[in-house]
């Protein structure tokens, strides 16, 4: 690895021009944005220099950076490194082409002014609360090229309304979409084939969970999510209100789906596994 360097650019912003220094590294031919000086307001990361491609932006390059509005995210940039702009409270435009394949952990955490983010083709792997707690975000387009969203990823991001999830995501983190408490429409598309704890748990305004009807591993039911045999209640959605009596196929409650039967295995509980639990009918207690 060669010695740290910086790269002097002009940043344009409006209405006067704004200086900043990026810092980098040189690793096998390829470099890393690492941090930066001044008060950058429009960020345009640059495509190489050197007469090497800028590849990556590194751990904690911009976290923190309070003036800045706007980012653009070039195709030579495959990875963006955990906390690289997370807390940019001010952030409320990015702009991501195509060749992004991997957001780190935290990497957009608490940018509570950014409103919507449009996800490339190339980007494969979001990662844990990479997107957590971006209060104002309402829109979220994935590309098709997605595969796998980290647990917590976009938890407590309060303004979501909508989340379709494509068919290329195999893999739903834990509490992926916990907390967003306007979201009123959920689908999972028909690739998803493993879904941790509680994706949507406590999305008060969500009353139905939709599953693909091509998808081999899940279902829904009256909008509550379940594997496709419907022996495991995954999920009740918490916008769901009213009596619900849970079917007579159903052997295993996930935690957190109905607060009374938590982690309830009727499999393992022979005090619980006779038909009067099986088929009872349980007021849940999620709060309004």
């Amino acid at each position: 690895m060669k010695p740290l360097k910086f790269l002097l650019l002009v940043l344009l912003a409006l209405p006067a021009v704004v200086q900043a220094q990026l810092f980098f590294t040189t690793n096998n031919g390829a470099i890393t944005i690492t941090g930066y000086t001044g008060n950058p307001t429009t960020l345009n990361i640059p495509t190489t220099t050197n007469s090497y491609p800028v590849t990556s932006i590194g751990t904690n390059a911009f976290q923190y950076c309070s003036s800045l509005n706007s980012v653009t995210i070039p195709g030579s940039i495959i990875t963006i490194g955990d906390w690289a702009f997370a807390n940019c409270q001010n952030l409320t435009n990015v702009a991501m082409f195509n060749g992004v394949a991997n957001i780190g952990n935290y990497a957009f955490m608490v940018c509570t002014n950014l409103t919507g983010i449009t996800f490339p083709d190339s980007l494969t792997n979001l990662g844990f609360e990479s997107f957590a707690i971006c209060e104002n975000l309402n829109s979220i387009a994935f590309g098709n090229g997605l595969t796998s969203i980290g647990d917590d990823a976009f938890s407590a991001c309060t303004s979501l309304s909508n989340v379709s999830i494509p068919n290329s995501v195999t893999s739903i983190g834990g509490d992926a979409f916990s907390v967003c408490t306007s979201l009123t429409n959920a689908i999972i598309g028909s690739g998803v084939t493993n879904v941790l704890d509680n994706p949507f748990l406590n999305c008060q305004n969500l009353a139905a969970i939709a599953v693909d009807n091509n998808n081999p591993a899940f279902s829904s039911v009256d909008g509550a999510l379940f594997n496709k045999s419907q022996t495991f209640l995954l999920e009740y959605p918490a916008g769901k209100t009213g009596n619900y009596q849970i079917p007579n196929s159903v052997t295993l409650i996930g935690g957190g789906c109905v607060r009374q039967l938590l982690w309830l295995d009727w499999r393992h509980d022979s005090e619980h596994r006779d038909k009067h639990y099986r088929r009872c009918v349980c007021q849940l207690l999620w709060p309004h």
